[in-house]
């Protein structure tokens, strides 16, 4: 079986066979870190809090007139194992 002709946005034919795969890593690594910022996020929301992600770089968390700025998933997730372990 062949895989179909496109065309690219430029208009060139492009042949799905011939598409490189270095890229895919790239994307499984951008997707991977998706899926960790929405699984905190539901985490949070469970809790009361919500998740944003900052156009400056970083998340800030918050719940009523609280917040928290987190420099990466790493201090969210420490920012949840802490509030977790709360009664």
């Amino acid at each position: 079986m062949r895989a179909p002709d496109v065309r690219t946005p430029g208009g060139n034919r492009a042949n799905a066979e011939d598409e490189s795969t270095q890229n895919v890593a790239i994307v499984a690594a951008g997707d991977a870190e998706r899926k960790e910022q929405a699984t905190l996020a539901a985490r949070l929301a469970f809790k009361g809090y919500s998740l944003h992600e900052l156009a400056g770089g970083g998340f800030l968390i918050s719940r009523w007139d609280r917040t928290a700025h987190c420099s990466d998933l790493g201090a969210v997730a420490g920012f949840l194992r802490r509030i977790e372990g709360e009664a």
